[in-house]
């Protein structure tokens, strides 16, 4: 993402290489939604909690918009358009900057 958004790029000046990882990069954020629906979590208070509903109560509350936002395809959405929408896309990626920062967070 960083890269896509400091060099300005075109359509015609894709590479197929920078358009496979990327959609490669969708496909990987798309599966970790479905891992998040599956993932127990740690209140505050230090419980574990491993109840379904309440686990996916939680992720829809917290993190699910942020995700789907990052997961969607931009990259090949703007190959395929006609439109000249190209730094409308390159801002709508900076939501996978967003994600990554939480997700490094979760880390510590």
């Amino acid at each position: 993402v960083p890269y896509n958004l400091a060099i300005p790029r075109s359509a015609e000046d894709d590479s197929v290489t920078m358009f496979v990882i990327d959609s490669i990069v969708d496909v990987l954020y798309c599966i970790d939604i479905l891992f998040n629906f599956h993932t127990s979590y740690v209140t505050d208070d230090g419980e574990v909690i491993t109840d379904d509903i309440k686990i996916r109560r939680n992720y829809l509350k917290s993190g699910f918009v942020l995700d789907v936002l990052a997961c969607l395809p931009y990259d090949a959405v703007n190959t395929f358009s006609s439109n000249s929408h190209t730094e409308i896309f390159s801002i709508l990626k900076v939501m996978r900057l967003f994600r990554l920062w939480r997700v490094v967070r979760s880390l510590h």
